[in-house]
């Protein structure tokens, strides 16, 4: 829990703060590898995009809701600005591959939405609501 809730308000911090409170840096990024040839928008919608979008992903990361399917999208975006953006600070990187890796392993954990759709809507929560048997291969 404690790996998912930081790393997902570390997106948000990133979003927020750093794209959407000040953008100035992010607009430069968008202008120096021409990212509007990319996604033809305009450089602010671009910024504006990137930011919610770090933002999404960092409150679902920290609700624990789909946790790996986020880290994946996670994984995709550090992989395209590694191979993508030719001077990529590398090192900035690596530990949130690494914690993004340990959430793909582990999921959402105990205490998150991932649990709590599973409890609600598994096979076992199934089985309990229509008084059905539950063999091994069912749960």
């Amino acid at each position: 829990m404690i790996v998912r809730v930081g790393l997902g308000a570390s997106f948000v911090y990133l979003g927020l703060v750093q794209k959407l409170f000040m953008p100035g840096q992010a607009l430069g990024v968008v202008a120096k590898y021409d990212l509007t040839a990319v996604v033809p928008v305009s450089p602010e919608l671009w910024v504006v995009g990137a930011g919610l979008t770090e933002m999404a992903l960092g409150i679902a990361l920290a609700l624990g809701l789909f946790t790996r399917a986020g880290c994946g999208v996670a994984i995709a975006m550090f992989t395209t600005t590694l191979f993508g953006l030719p001077d990529d600070p590398v090192m900035a990187h690596v530990s949130l591959f690494g914690l993004v890796s340990v959430l793909v392993i582990t999921g959402g954990g105990a205490y998150s939405v991932d649990r709590w759709l599973a409890g609600q809507f598994g096979s076992t929560g199934a089985t309990e609501r229509t008084g059905a048997e539950s063999t091994p291969m069912a749960d």
